[in-house]
C-alpha cells in the first residue's frame, strides 16, 4: 500500500488510510510526505501520530530537511529520502521563435518564473527586487492564481510594467523557460522541493531562489546558482543583478546546474529509488 500526501499531517483522509490499510491486511504501507508541520497539543491530532507511528512501515520524503522535520513528530517511523525526479527533455521549439513570439529581443537578459500567484510564492518580493535593479532585464512571468491581479496592480504602480510579461498558464511553460536566461523562484515560506528549478536546471538555466525548505538541497549556492534569504528583496536584487551583468557566470552556473540534475535528479533515478525500496519492504513483509 503506497499513501502519497503532500505534507504531514496532510489530509484526514491519508492517515486513515495509513491506518485502515493495515486493519485491512496490506503487506506494507509506504507513505510519502514532504512539509511537516510541528507536533501539535491537540489530543486528537496525537492520536492520529501515535496510530500513523503504528503502522507505517515507512515514510519517504524528497529532502533531508523534510526528513528531519518529520522525525520530530514521528520518530518511530523509519524514514527514507527519495529525492523527487524530473525528465531530462529539452524545449520543443527554438528559443528565438519563443522570444520572438513574447516580443524579447535577443540581446535582453530574461529572467522566467514558473508559479501559481500565491503569496508563499514571492510574487511581490520579486517586484521590490527588480525595482532595485540597475541592469535593464525582464521577467516573464507563467502561471495563473488569486495573487495575479493584485500583482499586475502593483507592477503597474511601480512603473514596472515594461519589465514584466504575465503569461498566465502556458502549456509550453519548458519552451518559456528555456527561452530565458535564467529561472527566479523568490518564495517565501510553505515549500518543499519546488520542481520547476529542477525543470530550469535540467535545461541548463542558472537559478536564483531563496534559502527555504528543500530549495538549498536542489541549488549549490554559488555554483548551480544564487541563495537569498526568504522575503530579502535586498539579497534577491543583488543575486540577479550580479547574474544579470554576467553572461559567462550564468553560462556556468547553468552548465553546473545540468550537471547535478543529471546526477541527482534525473526521473529515472527517482523511479529506481522507489523500485529498490518497494522491494525491500516486499522482502520483510
Amino acid at each position: 500500500m503506497h499513501v502519497n500526501d503532500g505534507g504531514y499531517p496532510g489530509a484526514l483522509g491519508c492517515r486513515a488510510a495509513v491506518v485502515a490499510a493495515k486493519r485491512a491486511g496490506a503487506r506494507a504501507v509506504l507513505v510519502v510526505h514532504n512539509q511537516t508541520r510541528p507536533p501539535s497539543a491537540d489530543p486528537f491530532e496525537r492520536v492520529l501520530d501515535r496510530l500513523v507511528s503504528r503502522d507505517a512501515d515507512v515514510a519517504v520524503t524528497a529532502t533531508e530537511r523534510a526528513s528531519a522535520s518529520l522525525g520530530a513528530r514521528l520518530p518511530r517511523v523509519p524514514r527514507r529520502v527519495i529525492r523527487d525526479g524530473v525528465p531530462a527533455a529539452s524545449a520543443s521549439r527554438p528559443r528565438a521563435e519563443v522570444r520572438r513570439e513574447l516580443g524579447l529581443s535577443d540581446g535582453e537578459v530574461v529572467w522566467v518564473m514558473t508559479a501559481l500567484f500565491e503569496e508563499r510564492k514571492g510574487h511581490a518580493v520579486l517586484l521590490e527586487a527588480a525595482a532595485r535593479l540597475s541592469s535593464p532585464c525582464r521577467f516573464v512571468l507563467v502561471g495563473d492564481g488569486a495573487e495575479r491581479p493584485r500583482i499586475e496592480k502593483a507592477a503597474a504602480e511601480r512603473g514596472l510594467s515594461s519589465k514584466f510579461l504575465f503569461l498566465g498558464m502556458r502549456a509550453d511553460a519548458r519552451d518559456v523557460a528555456a527561452a530565458g536566461d535564467g529561472f527566479v523562484l523568490p518564495s517565501i515560506h510553505s515549500e518543499d522541493m519546488p520542481l520547476a528549478i529542477l525543470d530550469a536546471m535540467a535545461l541548463g538555466r542558472p537559478v536564483v531562489s531563496t534559502r527555504l525548505a528543500g530549495i538549498p538541497e536542489e541549488v549549490d549556492h554559488g555554483v548551480t546558482g544564487l541563495l537569498a534569504e526568504p522575503g530579502d528583496a535586498a539579497g534577491l536584487a543583488d543575486a540577479l543583478e550580479r547574474l544579470t551583468r554576467d553572461a559567462a557566470l550564468r553560462a556556468s552556473m547553468g552548465a553546473a546546474g545540468f550537471d547535478r540534475f543529471r546526477e541527482k535528479f534525473e526521473l529515472g533515478a527517482m523511479a529506481r529509488s522507489y523500485a529498490e525500496l518497494y522491494r525491500e519492504l516486499a522482502e520483510k513483509s
